[in-house]
């Protein structure tokens, strides 16, 4: 342990002190701006939290989101990072400060991870520094943080770090052994943000096919291993999200089915501006309205600096020329003029510019490469960070004066109650803790005006009382009331289940499933008590007890794996 903080400990204080200055707008006001997506990711805390609070620590379903419907957003988006802060804020910190500590969190990993991987490709803890200034400080990540609100997307910048690393070690420097940082990278990636977890894919099978022709054995067997194994850990999620995506279709099958791709390509001036606008992605807007996603002048340039390291020395360096070619043809895949609203197959990317943020963690590869060639005095990494991190910070300024956010006083209850806005502004679900509303079915009713009493088939109230805790909704029918079928206040997903509860105590299954607006339903057969439930399928079990052997097994025969 000593030796190791001898070497990296100068990394952990380099990425404590970015991460208070990339961060400054939050630590010097007591503020937390609202921007595209921090209401939802504020939700996440929260549903989280309620859930801890209930001893449900994996959920399925957040049961008291939009407006008690309640909505499944954890089977389709990891919220395994969301634990922490979740109990931070039950145990009485605020909801700003529980959404600074992610950010902060993020932002802090991602430097020592960037650190990490320069170290291992250049060998200069100057340059390592340096770098992860520009990584932190690149454009299209300000934007992530302070604009768009993307949390998803700024905790996989900590895990990109960790694959290239992985696949630098077993490809180029032909250590087998070191496969488990491929597998930390992707299983990182898919607790974070699952289209960062796709690109992750595709960059593990790029820089495979890349040296294909290269690979021994060992290598092809420790990459196998790396695979299968972030497969078996991530299985209790990816099996019942799979599951869940192929039992209904999700208005995020309507996003990603009619997404207008060319709306989001980069004219030429986007990608050399260089300040922070508050604005969005689509270049239909006036210019002062564009946020800018670039990956910022010195990510743009300085990996040029490669093409002066001796011919030589390049042929040896493979794994920096693969970084240095995909990362400029990422940069460039997102400009206008490429025939985005023709292709149609990849409007998975829900927007084209996307792609730079694969360039930006590519491109600072082939810079470290190519300004470690050029520094032969050790001041010239420290003047270039100093000139990053002052840039950096004058790209932050714009957020100190934002003026729609919360404070250390504000409550969840001010933003679903309506007192900072609209909770539903426009939409026709509770957009402050939906956002999209990616994970509701298609079909779903104008929760604005549907409430929550339980139905006739035809739609109208009825007065049966019932009482709700967590997922399970508990209510009684009456003889009179026998013989029809009934909406429960529940968005349906698979999983839920109405039992019958007889005298004696015991629970008789009710045939349960969906309305035609995807509402719970069931037909009362018979008086009594009823319940209604979410209970794991059997995939959401089986792909549990999976990922928990698989992790018992590497806990047991760690050693013997490698």
């Amino acid at each position: 342990m000593k030796r190791y903080f001898s070497h990296y400990g100068r990394y952990l204080l380099a990425a404590l002190i970015l991460s208070l200055v990339f961060c400054y707008p939050y630590l010097l006001k007591d503020f937390v701006g609202i921007e595209h997506d921090t209401f939802f990711h504020l939700s996440r805390i929260t549903g989280m939290a309620e859930r801890i609070a209930a001893g449900d620590w994996f959920p399925c379903i957040y049961p008291y989101k939009n407006h008690g419907f309640g909505y499944a957003s954890p089977m389709f988006y990891n919220d395994l990072f969301m634990i922490i802060p979740a109990l931070l804020y039950n145990a009485g910190c605020s909801l700003a400060f529980c959404y600074k500590f992610v950010i902060f969190s993020a932002t802090f990993f991602s430097a020592y991870a960037m650190c990490c991987l320069i170290d291992r490709t250049s060998g200069k803890a100057g340059i390592a520094i340096l770098i992860s200034a520009a990584y932190l400080f690149a454009n299209y990540r300000i934007t992530d943080v302070y604009v768009r609100s993307a949390v998803g997307e700024t905790m996989a910048f900590v895990f990109y770090p960790v694959l290239l690393s992985g696949l630098y070690e077993v490809l180029d420097q032909k250590k087998a052994d070191h496969w488990p940082l491929v597998t930390i990278g992707l299983t990182g990636l898919l607790c974070c943000h699952n289209l960062s977890f796709l690109f992750g894919v595709v960059l593990f099978l790029v820089f495979f096919c890349i040296d294909l022709n290269r690979i021994s054995k060992d290598q092809f067997i420790s990459l196998c291993k790396a695979v299968l194994i972030a497969f078996l850990v991530t299985a209790w999620f990816t099996l019942p999200m799979i599951e869940q995506l192929s039992s209904n279709t999700f208005i995020l099958n309507y996003y990603g089915a009619s997404s207008d791709l060319s709306s989001g390509a980069m004219p030429l001036w986007k990608f050399f501006a260089n300040q922070t606008i508050f604005g969005y992605g689509s270049n239909n807007l006036e210019k002062d309205r564009q946020m800018l996603l670039n990956i910022g002048c010195f990510l743009t340039f300085a990996p040029l600096t490669w093409f002066l390291v001796p011919s030589e020395e390049q042929k040896q360096q493979r794994f920096i020329k693969s970084c240095l070619i995909l990362g400029y043809v990422m940069m460039l895949l997102p400009g206008d003029w490429i025939p985005w609203g023709s292709l149609a197959a990849l409007r998975i990317l829900q927007f084209p510019w996307r792609l730079e943020g694969l360039a930006m963690v590519l491109l600072t590869v082939p810079a470290a490469a190519g300004i470690s060639h050029l520094a032969k005095k050790s001041w010239l990494p420290v003047l270039l960070c100093a000139a990053v991190t002052a840039e950096g910070v004058w790209h932050l300024t714009p957020a100190m004066n934002r003026t729609f956010g919360i404070t250390s006083s504000s409550t969840y209850s001010d933003i679903t109650e309506g007192r900072l806005t609209d909770p539903y502004y426009s939409a026709t679900y509770m957009r402050v803790e939906l956002a999209g509303g990616d994970y509701l079915p298609l079909n779903s009713p104008d929760f604005r005006g549907y409430s929550t009493a339980i139905k006739n088939n035809d739609g109208t109230d009825t007065d049966i009382a019932y009482t709700k805790d967590g997922t399970a909704l508990s209510f009684s029918i009456e003889e009179s009331q026998t013989g029809k079928t009934y909406l429960l206040p529940l968005t349906w997903y698979k999983g839920y289940q109405v039992y019958h509860i007889s005298s004696d105590g015991t629970k008789q299954k009710v045939t349960t499933f969906p309305s035609s607006q995807s509402i719970v339903s069931f037909y009362a057969e018979e008086a009594g008590n009823y319940i209604c439930v979410y209970e794991h399928t059997g995939v959401q079990t089986f792909s549990r007890i999976l990922s928990l052997a698989s992790i018992a097994v590497l806990a047991v025969f760690r050693k013997k794996i490698r």
